[in-house]
């Protein structure tokens, strides 16, 4: 996995969900939802992805599809060429 995608998609996980994490705290398999994650900033989330990599979801996608770090890396692995 590219390490900039990881360190784009932590940016975004600490600006959006919760900017009192360190990126060193983070555990990729943690559900998302313990680091502050809610129905906003999920769509916010979303948002940022779609942005920074150019791409778009597809109009089925849903939060336990998005609900750790990891889950997200292997969508975008798997759905976008980043």
């Amino acid at each position: 996995m590219n390490n900039d995608i990881q360190t784009v998609l932590i940016e975004l996980v600490i600006q959006i969900i919760n900017p009192n994490i360190k990126s060193k705290d983070i555990n990729f398999d943690e559900e998302l939802i313990n680091y502050g994650m809610n129905s906003i900033s999920f769509l916010r989330l979303l948002f940022a992805i779609e942005e920074k990599f150019d791409m778009e979801f597809d109009e089925m996608l849903d939060s336990s599809q998005f609900s750790t770090i990891n889950k997200i890396l292997t969508y975008l692995k798997e759905q976008c060429n980043c």
